[in-house]
């Protein structure tokens, strides 16, 4: 058994949930669990497309059941988890200072990305959160080493594509590892997956990108640019495009409900700035081909612009 121990830092506000749906707590099951999908975000090539829409998932379930475990088998790894420092707080967030309109009511972008963590009538029910500078303590102990890889990278992406609790998808729960010398050797890129054609799900292929869209001195300033730029693109396409982005409205072109295809991130690098950026995973609706990937093609490059 090896174990590999990593510092992080919280860098965006973090929603977790603890046994009552509303304290902040750092679980493990909540890390594997960010953890097994970034590793099927990596793994789309062990999925096969058996008809024009239905896919052959047996393989990848096969081998992900070995490493991350299910209802049959033990996980390969384990996960502790403590805190090194941590402050708290509740919704709402400070201003951000970029108002959007939405029907007759004008909000802070902060508050319409953190929609359905609030509670209007009773504001004490509001989620808490954990703030930015909190310090924690992953520690993986590795029960197969053969799996080395699938779980450090798994933890790459996590971190640099990722985040950890509700909203992570909007840039919350956004953190960074001191120890990155440990992970590098397990860095993911886009260009890695050139040959891999898009599946049903968001996983890379050769039409994910990453798009750099600001550098700030605060996280703050960095998150809001990066909603900001979402809301933006998203309001220039018609409701047809929108339920394609991020299925607001599914029933309307008869989809299932889907989550949005892209992922917003903020990152500190070493000269202490904060870069914005998006992450896309583009998934395919067979169905709905080709309006579907008229519109998700349209987003990016509207997204490019700004």
């Amino acid at each position: 058994m090896a174990t590999i121990t990593f510092h992080c830092r919280v860098i965006t506000p973090m929603f977790l949930a603890g046994a009552d749906g509303r304290t902040p707590e750092l679980r493990a099951p909540s890390i594997k669990g960010a953890m097994r999908f970034w590793w099927r975000a990596c793994n789309g090539h062990l999925v096969a497309q058996t008809t024009e829409n239905t896919w052959d998932y047996s393989k990848l379930k096969a081998l992900e059941g070995e490493i991350f475990g299910n209802t049959e088998k033990k996980s390969s790894f384990s996960i502790q988890t403590r805190w090194e420092s941590r402050t708290e707080g509740q919704l709402p967030l400070p201003k951000s200072g970029i108002k959007i309109n939405v029907g007759r009511f004008e909000n802070d972008i902060f508050e319409y990305m953190t929609y359905g963590l609030w509670d209007h009538k009773s504001p004490s029910n509001n989620r808490k959160f954990v703030g930015p500078g909190s310090e924690f303590i992953i520690t993986l102990h590795l029960h197969n080493v053969n799996y080395k890889k699938d779980i450090l990278q798994s933890l790459y992406c996590l971190i640099q594509f990722g985040g950890i609790g509700s909203k992570a998808r909007n840039g919350f729960g956004s953190f960074i590892v001191a120890e990155k010398d440990l992970l590098n050797p397990y860095a993911v890129s886009p260009g890695q997956f050139a040959t891999i054609e898009p599946r049903d799900y968001s996983c890379f292929s050769k039409k994910s990108e990453i798009h750099s869209i600001k550098y700030s001195k605060s996280w703050m300033e960095a998150l809001a640019s990066a909603l900001d730029t979402y809301v933006s693109v998203k309001n220039i396409t018609n409701i047809g495009d929108k339920n394609f982005i991020a299925a607001h409205d599914p029933k309307r072109l008869n989809l299932e409900r889907k989550p949005k295809f892209c992922f917003y991130k903020v990152w500190e690098n070493e000269n202490n700035l904060f870069e914005s950026k998006v992450i896309f995973l583009p998934y395919i609706l067979p169905a709905r081909e080709p309006q579907h990937l008229n519109a998700l093609n349209a987003f990016i490059e509207e997204t490019k612009k700004n």
